[in-house]
């Protein structure tokens, strides 16, 4: 066998260099497949082992088959054309059904690019890449600028707008200061910074790309400005709102990135409350008419729970406005009224006052921080509407105590509240990379948890893992931080008759508290624990995110 294969393929030169040639055109498309999989946001791995398995699979239907004389020579070459170009075809029909038209290859547009002849200008324009989608603030497509200089931005604002939606950052803080420039990340509610990556020459580009992108004057590099433009990494999902601010510092300029998805808008089943405390807010949910308070400190999600409450409503049959300082989404169906703090002639309450003679069957008051839009808010529930209202607080009880010394009237908040949440963000551990580990004993006595029943905690990794090579493996699903995402940890207080009578009489707000304890009211530190011993998250992110500091002024 090996004397006919000898004889028939490699006694040829021709027949060596043309395989050469061969080999060399699918290593090219193994190592563009290797690149392109991370920029369509697909598994890299998968892709690269079917390129690799389909070529061997093809030389060895190509040098193992005894193919004698020319012509079952190159039926064999096409026969391994079939089995390696198969897989790396079939590799773009997926990446083609990710991206939009205009990054989509081997299409008829594609190849009319490619023949289409270039100037010089052309040719230096494709070492640009598209890495992000990017939209302007009239949510028209950016191209590529035509000159050198346009191009330079593009690119630069192409690799902060790829880095930060890559790492899952839904806040960018950009500064430059001289030769320096300093570049952080919010992710999943914990600062990172991000060093080395931008040169403050890079950064400056990227800002003035970004304000012109966003309607700003990309020429004033003092007065605050505000703007938007919409983004998204080639992998077809659908662009994220990005809030754009500048504003200028004592020796340069700052830009602020704030994004968001509609992601975020999730059911309230989604949002991380237990399944119990769910199905009991839902049937407050369902009555006519009532007050329900969502709390928190800010920057917990408040308004998301909101959301997630007043979208259980159906908004073709009834009538659903808000009062919001910002409007986090746009919600479809529902009227969104923002309130502006520099129109002097309408204050919160007057403005909260008109919408409210609109009669709403719904109404969300995006803040219940003055004493008469908390009067309002209970009228506007004894008038048979139903009203949701944010709460800046560090638990229920304290929530609670705020709206009695603003409504003044404990009879009337009685009548009308239905129950109060409180609520922080917590981060998810990845589900990739957690490790499982055998807790203290004395640290699960002293939270009053079972001993005998908990074998494991998990947490994020704490020891690198490297390759063969010495290069630190880093899990694609998290990006090395340990946690991917976050999630709510809920405290619910209902109202229920006891709880009522006790709210409209002199009782202090120990009193209340008790009763509610003694009703099996679980305190948010005990569903940070029950989040902790399901696996979601880690003991010390417990701690992190639960710290109990008062919000109150």
């Amino acid at each position: 066998m090996s004397d006919l294969i000898l004889a028939a393929m490699f006694a040829s030169p021709i027949k060596i260099l043309f395989m050469a040639g061969v080999f060399i055109l699918w290593a090219l498309c193994i190592q563009w497949i290797d690149r392109d999989a991370e920029k369509v946001r697909t598994v890299r791995e998968k892709w690269n082992l079917l390129g690799l398995s389909t070529g061997i699979l093809g030389i060895i239907a190509w040098l193992m088959v005894p193919w004698q004389g020319w012509a079952l020579y190159l039926a064999g070459w096409g026969l391994y054309m079939l089995i390696a170009g198969g897989g790396i075809l079939f590799y773009v029909a997926h990446r083609n059904h990710r991206v939009s038209k205009e990054f989509r290859v081997l299409t008829a547009q594609h190849f009319s690019r490619l023949m289409t002849s270039k100037s010089k200008t052309e040719l230096d324009r494709s070492k640009h890449e598209y890495r992000v989608r990017l939209f302007n603030h009239d949510k028209k497509p950016v191209a590529l600028p035509d000159d050198f200089e346009g191009a330079e931005q593009f690119t630069a604002s192409q690799d902060l707008l790829y880095d930060a939606m890559w790492r899952r950052a839904n806040e960018v803080d950009l500064s430059t200061s001289g030769e320096d420039t300093k570049l952080t990340y919010r992710i999943d509610g914990v600062l990172a910074e991000r060093r080395d990556f931008l040169t403050a020459d890079q950064s400056r580009k990227a800002i003035t790309f970004l304000k012109a992108a966003a309607g700003l004057e990309a020429e004033e590099r003092r007065r605050p400005q505000r703007g938007n433009i919409r983004a998204a990494l080639l992998g077809g999902e659908e662009p994220s709102m990005i809030e754009v601010h500048t504003s200028g510092t004592t020796a340069g300029e700052r830009l602020l990135l704030r994004l968001s998805n509609k992601e975020q808008i999730r059911p309230l089943a989604e949002l991380g409350m237990h399944p119990q405390r769910v199905e009991t807010v839902e049937k407050l949910i369902a009555q006519p008419k009532g007050l329900i308070i969502a709390s928190g400190p800010p920057q917990s999600g408040v308004t998301t729970t909101l959301y997630a409450m007043i979208r259980r409503h159906d908004a073709y049959i009834q009538n659903i406005h808000t009062l919001e300082k910002r409007i986090l989404f746009e919600l479809d169906n529902i009227t969104q009224n923002v309130f502006d703090p520099t129109n002097k002639e309408a204050p919160y309450p007057r403005r909260l006052q008109s919408i409210l003679r609109r009669e709403p069957n719904v109404m969300l008051i995006g803040e219940l921080d003055e004493k008469e839009a908390a009067r309002q808010a209970v009228k506007g529930s004894r008038d048979g509407r139903k009203i949701y209202a944010a709460m800046t607080a560090i638990d229920s009880f304290e929530a609670l105590e705020l709206l009695i010394d603003m409504v003044e009237n404990r009879k009337a908040l009685a009548a009308e509240l239905l129950a109060i949440t409180n609520q922080r963000l917590i981060r998810q551990l990845c589900p990739s990379c957690r490790e499982a580990y055998r807790p203290d004993p004395e640290l699960l006595r002293k939270a009053n948890l079972p001993v005998d029943r908990i074998d494991y905690f998990y947490r994020p990794p704490t020891q690198k893992v490297y390759d063969k090579q010495g290069r630190e493996i880093v899990c694609p699903t998290c990006q090395g931080s340990g946690y991917t995402g976050r999630l709510g940890v809920f405290e619910v207080l209902v109202v229920d008759d006891t709880l009522r009578q006790l709210i409209g009489s002199t009782a202090t707000i120990t009193q209340i508290k008790a009763e509610a304890r003694k009703n099996k009211m679980y305190y948010i530190q005990e569903e940070g624990l029950i989040k902790t011993m399901e696996g979601t998250t880690s003991m010390s992110e417990v701690l992190r995110g639960l710290k109990k500091e008062s919000v109150r002024v």
